[in-house]
């Protein structure tokens, strides 16, 4: 199942990647971060790999924005 997850969550991150450079965005793939929002139980994603194109993103356990910790 971790590769189904995965494969799956790249394919829509690279989905929105081209959305947004199609538009003049860019992505910066030295500060993009991620944190998982776990909302089940039932696939396991514990070790997915995010990446954009071949740069692997880091997981974080929380962020900081507009002073708040979420």
């Amino acid at each position: 199942m971790k590769k189904g997850a995965e494969t799956l969550v790249n394919a829509r991150l690279e989905v929105w990647r081209q959305a947004l450079e199609s538009r003049g965005f860019r992505l910066s793939k030295t500060k993009t971060e991620y944190l998982r929002c776990k909302f089940n139980d039932v696939l396991d994603e514990e070790n997915v790999e995010v990446r954009l194109a071949t740069q692997i993103i880091p997981k974080k356990e929380s962020f900081k924005y507009l002073g708040s910790v979420i």
